[in-house]
């Protein structure tokens, strides 16, 4: 061992019971509560899918309590729409994006509207064949499986 330095102590081991993580989370003074609205994708009967509002709930003060609809309405597509996608424009990180509810006539329609709006998000605008919607800011919309729902 050399003058003045000090032995490897080797890789450390530390039982998860040893660990704490202290979070203290604020929310701006207007902040009421919060809502999870679920929305069920079905085959539609003449091709593509289609989208309607199932359940919603909403907690205010620790109190959670059944919607008959949503607050804040997603997915009202037209009837012609056969193709839906949720695009996330990711900014600074995965954590930092604004997202928008794509939807065609078909996957032409659709591919060619990503396409327009990845380029230049100006261009999320509704076309004669597609429709282009961006999520409100403090929304957020992704896909989940059902918990009573198997998987494929």
């Amino acid at each position: 061992m050399a003058h003045g330095s000090l032995p490897d102590p080797g890789p450390e081991q530390r039982e998860l019971s040893d660990l704490k993580l202290d979070l203290t989370l604020t929310t701006d003074p207007d902040f009421l509560g919060y809502e999870r609205s679920f929305y069920r994708v079905n085959a539609h009967r003449r091709g593509g899918v289609v989208i309607a509002f199932e359940s919603a709930a909403i907690t205010v003060d620790g109190v959670t309590s059944q919607r008959s609809k949503p607050v804040q309405p997603l997915f009202q597509l037209p009837s012609w729409a056969r193709s839906v996608r949720l695009l996330y424009m990711l900014r600074g990180s995965s954590a930092d994006y604004n997202s928008a509810i794509l939807a065609g006539n078909g996957m032409d329609e659709l591919e060619h509207l990503t396409t327009l709006v990845r380029a230049d998000p100006s261009a999320c605008r509704a076309y004669r064949k597609s429709i282009c919607q961006w999520i409100p800011k403090g929304v957020a919309a992704w896909r989940e499986r059902p918990p009573s729902e198997p998987k494929p």
